[in-house]
């Protein structure tokens, strides 16, 4: 409705099938590291919850910046790994997942490896973090029967835990 023709990559295919349908629009199943790009072909990039999970997170930045027109935006979320709930939480942490984490960032890595890739502009913005009471509680050291299986999943968005960003891919000077 406001102009966007959107598309998606998702590794998992039934979960891009349902995004698909969900959201009416095209998803590819595949990675960002395979994904095609055309030069300048996007105006608007969104990774949400998507970078710690890259490897090589230089290389797929530096390519949706070469698929972003001259100005546009890249949106971006990740765990906050600097924040007050990873510092206080310790190994107790829930986004502490290093089977499916292979990245942690910070505010200041963040912006760093965001401006290596080539993006300007870096500014960060509130965000909530949505969590189940299931992943609480397994990283918890309340006993489990306190979260019944009817509330498990089940959740809230909390107002910390997640880095919210948005860079801008240089513009014509």
């Amino acid at each position: 409705e406001a102009g966007f023709a959107p598309r998606g990559i998702e590794p998992a295919p039934e979960v891009a099938r349902q995004a698909s349908e969900r959201a009416g629009c095209p998803v590819r199943v595949g990675t960002l590291e395979d994904a095609i790009f055309e030069a300048c072909s996007l105006d608007v990039i969104t990774a949400f919850d998507v970078l710690e999970h890259v490897p090589t997170v230089g290389e797929a930045l530096t390519r949706l910046r070469f698929a972003l027109a001259p100005g546009g935006l890249l949106a971006v979320t990740v765990p906050d790994f600097g924040g007050l709930w990873a510092r206080g939480s310790g190994a107790r942490w829930p986004f502490l997942t290093p089977w499916e984490h292979v990245l942690y960032f910070t505010r200041r890595t963040l912006r760093g490896t965001l401006m290596r890739a080539g993006f300007e502009d870096v500014t960060f913005h509130p965000t909530q973090t949505p969590v189940s009471f299931g992943t609480l509680a397994v990283k918890s050291p309340l006993p489990d029967v306190l979260v019944p299986d009817a509330v498990r999943h089940r959740g809230v968005g909390l107002p910390f835990g997640t880095l919210f960003a948005i860079a801008r891919a240089p513009g014509i000077d």
